[in-house]
């Protein structure tokens, strides 16, 4: 297995300078600040960088004492921790009234490392603080926040859907109240949205009084896992000030590494773990033992490395290998999370003629149309999707879009192009995908969504009929069954027919 993908994908390297300054032996972390200083100054630092020089202030006594820019990154320093002072006060009433009204949740990510260590406030900025809400109580919650004057962010500003416990678009909620913002998270990480996922992380939770609030905090082994996760997530400016967490928790020496690795190999993570303890030990020099990586490079492999490399890269939908290693892992995920809530098998005989509904006219044009999907899914049946669609004979040179979406996934995106024919009759098609039922079920997902779209200042869509049908397939009867046997992208879990 090729494991570049492990190196691909790291900070810039102006960044991974900084943190070797901040992290590593003092003889390293002085020759990474003298490269930094060569290329950049605080003048042309970049945001991310400005961050992260936080860090380096506290070493600067024996990086480079005589430095003119002491006083530059003292005063950088002491911002950082001004803003994350005010971020924290500002959330702690909101947090306070979730407590009142004896709600339970997780501090996640920089707010979870202050709890425990107040001075490290100084090194990290926080702008936001992540909170990871109970199941249970993830609708009494979000009116919480509500009653006390939060608005929900951008996209998310229905209520009514904000409070639905089966909300499988996003992981987390962003709400604001005037400069101040809580992400509330409904999964603690964004590619595991199963019902059942967090059930551990939940059990293995630290309580502690944090300026009179008492709140809860993930375990360090928990707390780490979702660092390195997090930290290989898409932004349009990436930071890495996720490191410094990390390697604090793994130098505090409370980190469970058979915890992690069962971890990481039930969540299926191992690439952004592995991609992540690789840069912490070869460029920071943080110990790790090597038979932990060993074992997390072993387990790199297909979908998940091409998960991985969308989710960093925030692939455009013409990359339909990506879309197609996003669906097959969460498929594989969604699997192990009904094999885990111990699911009755379903017989094989007769699937097929369990469930075939009834054709469902499709919009023509770019209106799109939301499809119910259909009850009483088996866990261990597949979902097919058959969509046929009639073209109009004489559309010579034009192209028509298929779109098809479920809540938080893209489960197909294509384009069709209509070639001259000789023969005016017209075109048919038919397209099939399927999908395992388990994905909508253990997501909570009761519909999808179907546009035909065609490219911008086309002339109309040539399309003549269109109709949607469900059918249920035949399924392996056992996750081990698809892990064994699937070869990505031909894989048994997903596959796509065109």
């Amino acid at each position: 297995m090729n494991l570049d993908v492990l190196h691909d994908y790291q900070p810039p390297e102006t960044q991974i300078l900084l943190l070797i300054a901040a992290l590593a032996e003092p003889e390293s972390a002085a020759g990474a600040w003298h490269k930094w200083t060569q290329r950049r100054d605080v003048e042309t630092a970049t945001w991310p960088e400005v961050r992260l020089l936080a860090a380096v202030a506290q070493r600067m006594a024996t990086l480079d004492p005589s430095s003119k820019l002491l006083p530059r990154l003292q005063g950088i320093r002491r911002f950082v921790w001004t803003q994350t002072q005010m971020c924290l006060s500002k959330a702690l009433p909101l947090l306070s009234a979730l407590c009142q009204a004896r709600l339970r949740f997780i501090l996640l990510k920089g707010a979870a490392r202050i709890a425990v260590d107040p001075s490290s406030s100084a090194d990290r900025l926080i702008r936001d603080v992540d909170v990871l809400i109970h199941p249970d109580d993830w609708t009494a919650a979000v009116d919480a926040a509500i009653r006390e004057r939060w608005q929900i962010e951008m996209d998310q500003d229905n209520p009514a859907i904000a409070r639905s416990k089966s909300f499988a678009e996003h992981h987390a909620i962003n709400f604001k109240n005037a400069d101040a913002q809580i992400d509330m998270h409904r999964y603690a990480l964004y590619v595991c949205r199963n019902n059942g996922d967090d059930d551990g992380l939940w059990s293995r939770t630290v309580s502690l009084q944090w300026r009179g609030i008492p709140v809860n905090i993930p375990c360090p082994t928990d707390e780490l896992l979702i660092a390195l996760n997090h930290g290989f997530s898409y932004a349009p400016e990436p930071t890495a000030d996720w490191a410094l967490d990390a390697a604090a928790l793994i130098r505090s020496g409370k980190i469970d590494w058979d915890l992690l690795l069962e971890q990481t190999s039930r969540r299926e993570v191992d690439v952004s773990v592995a991609a992540g303890l690789t840069l912490l030990t070869e460029r920071i020099g943080v110990d790790v033992s090597p038979d932990v990586l060993a074992s997390l490079r072993r387990r790199v492999r297909e979908p998940f490395i091409g998960e991985f490399i969308g989710n960093v890269t925030a692939y455009k939908p013409g990359r339909s290998d990506l879309v197609r290693a996003v669906l097959a892992a969460a498929g594989i995920r969604a699997q192990k999370a009904m094999e885990s809530a111990n699911e009755k098998p379903v017989q094989a005989n007769g699937l097929g003629k369990i469930l075939k509904t009834d054709p469902i006219a499709l919009p023509r044009d770019r209106a799109e149309k939301v499809v119910q999907i259909p009850e009483s899914l088996p866990a261990r049946g597949k979902l097919r999707i058959e969509f046929d669609f009639t073209l109009w004979p004489f559309a010579f040179g034009r192209q028509m879009i298929l779109e098809i979406r479920a809540p938080g996934m893209l489960l197909k995106r294509a384009s069709y192009p209509i070639r001259r024919r000789l023969k005016l009759v017209p075109v048919r098609r038919r397209i099939a995908l399927q999908i395992p039922a388990a994905l909508f079920l253990a997501r909570n997902i009761n519909h999808i969504t179907v546009r035909l779209l065609r490219p911008r200042f086309a002339t109309p869509m040539p399309v003549r009929t269109c109709v949607l049908r469900w059918k249920l397939c035949d399924a392996p009867s056992r996750t081990q069954k698809i892990f064994a046997e699937s070869k990505f992208p031909n894989t048994p879990v997903i596959t796509s027919n065109f």
